[in-house]
């Protein structure tokens, strides 16, 4: 089975297609359409149309489709549970989160993704995002010919990329035990260890996306509303060029300068507008990483980047200037994903959220996807029904076949409960024998003679009884006198004396 991740971004939308063969993971393909900076094409009919050539190139019945959510759309807490069966924590979900979402809750899809036990706890990261949104993507995918099998977001899709998603949720103990402790400190406080983790951040047009590792499993997601869309309108302002010019400058001539000496007057500008425009998104990055540290009693010890935004020339030395954190540029493709696709510059810096949200088509239950697509909108029986008219044969020669065992088997049953009731008669003809009840050998013995006895008698009996059947009855002679004699009509018969001795007769 083919998992098809599909990212519907802000520039273009991306798609990857991803099988799991044995353990290996391997990307079989990546396209990714930009769409058109011409500010008179609508958006959403270039989506359509990216997403008929995708419905176009794959078959339903083998392939699973899933669809992102962009994570500014979801809203996620952290939140600990007395019990660790999902389907509890579920029900559960709308009353822990009543005062927490900023939307109406009766118009909401809840899940939820479990990151750690403690012996009968559980704590996960609750997600919760509006129904418009699942409306909204329905639409536009069936309107393309595609029906997703999942409708995920993009920060859980992220962190596939680097976590054991094929494993279950780990166990407090040993997530902590297995983690490398560090020393650290707070203002006035004394030194206390706490376990190292790694940020993630997936700088994006429209948003930033950042997620905690511990020990290869995620503790934490979080979203920016701050991207690189900022950088562009700082161009635009600053040169009063248009949006497409400042877009395609900051992408093949974009670059920070760590330090002025030797730099033109121009460059110097340059650098100074993308940094304007970096100081909030790095504002809230130092915010979210003191803010996630005391939350979950960690210590971020490195910065990993990647999107689009991560391939500004000295962006890396830029941003661990000003967090304090070392911070290095990350290739998702080199973390055990056999890569079939065509090496292009596109899939090295954009395929990173298609690539994870293949991946959530390929959980197995014990560590299952974040999947919005349920209650009202759960996938019908569609392909249900496609699949019966495919094996709708076979279903019918199964049938027969089903129906002619029924039939030998209530024969057959029928047959086994006669000869069940004609061996219990005849268990109970002999129970019920002279000898039945008789205690003791001797008595036993006089009994079976006796009866021996009885039965010679009987057969005696039948024999005098046959014998007597060759006998001549007096009636019998006297009927043959009648038959030999003359007719009373010529003479007068006067009979003095008549003597019949077995077969001798005598008539005077």
């Amino acid at each position: 089975m083919r998992s098809v991740g599909i990212d519907i971004g802000s520039l273009s939308i991306k798609v990857a297609d991803v099988e799991l063969v044995g353990r290996s993971l391997i990307l079989r393909d990546f396209l990714e359409v930009p769409y058109s900076l011409d500010i008179t094409m609508d958006k959403k009919i270039q989506v359509l149309e990216s997403l008929r050539r995708v419905a176009a190139h794959y078959d339903p019945s083998t392939t699973k489709f899933v669809v992102g959510i962009s994570q500014d759309r979801i809203s996620v807490r952290k939140k600990p549970f007395p019990f660790r069966e999902k389907l509890k924590i579920l029900k559960s979900l709308p009353f822990e989160l009543e005062d927490e979402i900023p939307f109406d809750q009766a118009r909401a899809i809840y899940d939820v993704k479990l990151i750690k036990y403690a012996k009968n706890f559980s704590d996960v990261l609750a997600c919760a995002t509006p129904n418009k949104y699942i409306e909204e993507i329905l639409q536009i995918t069936n309107d393309a010919g595609i029906d997703p099998d999942i409708i995920s977001t993009d920060g859980f899709a992220l962190a596939n990329l680097f976590t054991n998603w094929w494993l279950p949720p780990p166990e407090a103990d040993s997530l902590t035990s297995n983690s490398v402790m560090v020393e650290t400190s707070e203002s006035g406080a004394e030194p206390h260890p706490v376990a190292s983790s790694d940020l993630y951040l997936h700088f994006g047009h429209s948003k930033t996306i950042l997620f905690v590792l511990q020990n290869q499993y995620l503790i934490e997601t979080r979203c920016i509303n701050v991207g690189g869309l900022e950088i562009v309108k700082a161009i635009q302002k600053t040169y009063g060029i248009s949006y497409a010019d400042a877009l395609k400058g900051l992408q093949e001539k974009g670059f920070i300068l760590t330090k002025n000496d030797g730099a033109s007057k121009d460059q110097i500008s340059f650098s100074n507008t993308i940094q304007g425009a970096l100081e909030p998104l790095l504002l809230e990055i130092k915010k979210t990483m003191l803010e996630l540290e005391s939350q979950n009693n960690i210590s971020i010890q490195n910065i990993l980047i990647m999107g689009g935004g991560s391939h500004l020339i000295n962006m890396t030395p830029y941003l661990t200037q000003k967090l304090g954190v070392i911070t290095n540029p990350l290739s998702y493709l080199t973390n055990g994903i056999k890569v079939y696709a065509q090496q292009t510059p596109s899939l090295e810096k954009n395929s990173a959220v298609a690539v994870g949200l293949a991946i959530e088509g390929l959980k197995r239950p014990k560590n299952p996807a974040i999947n919005f697509r349920k209650g009202p909108y759960a996938k019908d029986g569609a392909s249900l029904s496609s699949f019966f008219q495919k094996w709708k044969k076979t279903f019918q020669y199964a049938a027969a076949a089903l129906v002619v065992f029924t039939i030998y088997s209530y024969t057959r049953a029928t047959l086994s409960n006669n000869l069940i009731d004609k061996a219990r008669e005849a268990l109970k003809t002999v129970a019920q024998s002279p000898t039945v009840g008789l205690k003791g050998a001797q008595t036993r013995e006089i009994a079976i003679k006796k009866y021996i006895s009885e039965k010679k008698k009987e057969i005696t009996d039948y024999q005098k009884l046959s014998d007597m059947k060759v006998i001549n009855s007096p009636m019998d002679v006297m009927n043959k006198i009648s038959q030999v004699m003359p007719q009373k009509n010529n003479f007068s018969i006067d009979v003095r004396e008549l003597s019949v001795q077995n077969e001798m007769v005598q008539l005077s």
